[in-house]
């Protein structure tokens, strides 16, 4: 997701979005939502590498103008060497339509002089029969920067040009709309996007430079699981590499767990090739991690060397990753949704049958025309820095353009899979709402704990995330009742630098509603919160809380207390006890569980005796995997509430 880099951008990329029509004799050209699919080329030659800016997802249609161009600066991927250089073999361009009959195109490449094209290098005319159409040149053409251009005719309806959202500090058009034509930047008018070009050859630099392009550790991050190392290394230089190695360091605040350990690479890495280390191939085997039981932050530091270490660049040799290894289930799970009212409702019909009890989708109408528009809708809008609409976005940092029925299933359905997955580290230790004379805002008193888990105090995670609490509306959307947002009681406020182990936090705040009369706020109305990363965009932790209970400040209140289990040991071998460990008090209540599969069917489904303590995973489980545990019990005010945990068999 592409970041906003001053107001002036800001405010542009709004009034783009609102008053495009009004727009266009300026800037010249307009798009319609794409797919939003994966279009990724497949993997890489063995001596070629792809150099691309754009995210490889086809997410917006131009129209307007007949010449799209991007500048590819290769100098400044090396900028402490003094002559890096690329060598393009070939130039692919993406084409979200193919039409019949088809459509002509020409690619020409200039040299660079002062950011703007300079002389022709090469012209290639074909016509585009493929999605990602290739270009291969006669003779390979070596720059430290290149202009690439493409004349391609469109139109509104199509046909289209595409690209994924980016920056757009790299892409520009053709802009034939002021007293002299010239290539406009898309950033420079707002537009956050990247065209779909990639360039394909090699790096030609004057030293040996070994890149450590990615290294992750796989499958899960959960506690107890066993993890092993995924990593890609480029070599962009002549010569071979035949004794490479990764020094990995992990680090935790957690003081039970660190990693120290040399990782050999025992393959040759020939010149100007890719290597990919799977965490399932057999040379890797034996680099195995036991994450800690306890949950926690972990850091890793991964350090590539080779026998070319003395004339190595070593900028790009190292990878630095932050990991939540967490066990808390989130209470709820956010979906985001900003769309108009009157052209929705194949759309939402679409994500009707895949949302769950767990799941809470917020719909956000940052037009100003619509019905339900409000300028909160337009605020978060632009904090994602969104252009176009239908948008989706889930949890925060997964982000669906546009509405395709054929692809849209699929893009969600991966999208609530990775937020059915997340965990985290807090969990609502009470609320309480008083709702004083003359009745114009709900004050809320909120307390948050962290019952487990280590944290890094530097850099904290929750520095770098702000707190946000929407009033939303249940309200009949064709047909259906869907939350509808309508103002906010907190926008991006701080948090506490730390949250040690068994610390709470208090947040207190309120919600104006003096607009809203007293049945449908208490019927109508729920207030929604979370904790949001403001760079990875990641939704750490959402709840939400019903207004039912609303009471006036002259009423006594009992504070909701929340039920909480933990279970262990997780991993649990398979036929052995899992240990309940319950709320004070919860032992005492009636409580059903039931036990699903990955596939959601029903294994077990049983009470727990009052006082059990534990479940004893016998004939009902017979197969070593990962198993959800459903509780359906009550709060401390005798409403039912719903817990969900995720264990581990093995």
């Amino acid at each position: 997701m592409s970041k906003i880099h001053n107001c002036f951008v800001k405010r542009l990329s709004l009034t783009l979005y609102l008053v495009v029509a009004t727009l266009l004799p300026v800037f010249g050209i307009s798009f319609v939502n794409g797919s939003g699919r994966d279009v990724s080329a497949g993997t890489l030659q063995e001596r070629d590498r792809d150099f691309f800016y754009h995210r490889n997802t086809d997410d917006q249609h131009w129209s307007g103008t007949n010449k799209w161009a991007v500048r590819f600066d290769f100098a400044a991927e090396y900028e402490t060497f003094a002559n890096a250089q690329f060598t393009i073999n070939k130039v692919k361009v993406f084409f979200p339509t193919i039409s019949s009959p088809v459509n002509a195109v020409t690619l020409t490449l200039y040299s660079d002089a002062n950011n703007l094209p300079d002389s022709s290098l090469a012209v290639i005319s074909d016509s585009v029969r493929t999605n990602w159409k290739e270009f291969t040149l006669t003779t390979p053409i070596t720059r430290k920067a290149i202009w690439v251009v493409v004349t391609y005719n469109t139109a509104t309806g199509g046909p289209y040009f595409s690209s994924s959202i980016g920056d757009g500090t790299h892409s520009y058009y053709w802009n034939t709309n002021a007293p002299t034509a010239f290539y406009q930047n898309m950033a420079a008018v707002g537009y956050h996007s990247e065209f779909l070009f990639s360039v394909v050859g090699n790096f030609v630099l004057s030293d040996v430079d070994l890149e450590l392009y990615s290294f992750q550790l796989k499958p899960e991050i959960t506690p107890n699981s066993i993890v092993r190392p995924e990593f890609t290394v480029y070599n962009n230089s002549d010569s071979s590499v035949n004794n490479a190695s990764i020094v990995l360091n992990i680090t935790s605040p957690n003081p039970d767990f660190a990693v120290q350990d040399t990782i050999l690479i025992v393959r040759t890495i020939l010149p100007h090739s890719e290597l990919v280390v799977l965490y399932t191939d057999a040379d890797i085997q034996e680099y195995q991690y036991v994450l800690p039981a306890s949950p926690c932050q972990f850091k890793v530091v991964a350090v590539l060397h080779s026998e070319h270490d003395a004339a190595d660049t070593l900028f790009n040799n190292t990878v630095t990753r932050y990991y939540n290894c967490f066990n808390e289930n989130l209470p709820i799970r956010m979906v985001e949704n900003f769309i108009k009212t009157n052209v929705s409702e194949i759309f939402l019909a679409a994500q009707h049958d895949l949302i769950t009890d767990e799941i809470r989708v917020i719909n956000y109408f940052p037009m100003v025309s619509d019905p339900n528009y409000t300028i909160g809708s337009v605020q978060r809008y632009n904090w994602y820095s969104l252009t176009g609409m239908p948008m989706t976005v889930v949890g925060g940092d997964y982000l669906i353009t546009g509405f395709d029925p054929a692809s849209y299933d699929t893009l969600f359905t991966a999208a609530l899979e990775e937020l059915n997955a997340q965990t985290t580290f807090l969990t609502q230790s009470s609320y309480s709402l008083n709702w004083p004379d003359p009745f114009n805002l709900i004050q809320v008193r909120l307390e948050l704990r962290n019952p487990t888990t280590y944290l890094f105090t530097s850099p904290s995670l929750l520095t770098q995330s702000r707190f946000y609490a929407a009033l939303c509306k249940k309200d009949s959307l064709y047909s259906t009742e869907r939350f509808i947002f309508k103002k906010w009681g907190v926008y991006a406020d701080t948090l506490l630098s730390t949250y040690p182990i068994g610390a709470s936090s208090l947040k207190l705040f309120s919600v104006p509603v003096s607009d809203i009369d007293s049945l449908s706020l208490r019927t109508q109305y729920v207030i929604i919160y979370w904790i949001q990363h403001q760079s990875t965009k990641q939704i750490l932790f959402s709840n939400l809380i019903p207004l039912e209970e609303l009471v006036s400040v002259s009423d006594e209140y009992i504070p909701v207390v929340n039920p909480h289990i933990t279970l262990s040991p997780n991993p649990v071998k398979l036929g052995k006890e899992i240990t309940l460990k319950l709320t004070d008090g919860l032992s005492k209540r009636k409580i059903k569980y039931s036990i699903y599969n990955t596939k959601g069917q029903l294994v077990k489904s049983r009470f727990l005796a009052p006082n059990q303590k534990s479940i004893l995973l016998t004939d009902d489980i017979r197969a070593a995997g990962i198993y959800l545990i459903r509780f359906n019990l009550t709060d401390n005010q005798n409403k039912p509430v719903s817990l969900t945990k995720k264990i581990f068999v093995y």
